[in-house]
């Protein structure tokens, strides 16, 4: 997100016992217009939203949860 580059797609595995909190915070920078950024995460560890993004779908399978990503505003 620094470097100015935005990209279409994003896909975040952070281990499931890491703080995302700042990771989040970096993806409506970096997402572009219409792109989705994609996190797995254990379930039962749902993260907050941060500014800027929309939650898109949340889909669990088993011990972990895909969540889809946005920026806010754009159209699904």
């Amino acid at each position: 997100a620094a470097s100015g580059r935005r990209f279409d797609l994003i896909f975040l595995d952070p281990p499931y016992t890491m703080d995302i909190s700042e990771l989040l915070l970096a993806i409506p920078g970096a997402l572009a217009q219409g792109g989705l950024a994609v996190l797995e995460q254990g379930s039962g560890r749902a993260p907050d939203t941060p500014a800027g993004l929309a939650l898109v779908k949340e889909r669990r399978y088993g011990d972990t949860t895909i969540f889809l990503y946005g920026r806010r505003g754009d159209q699904p």
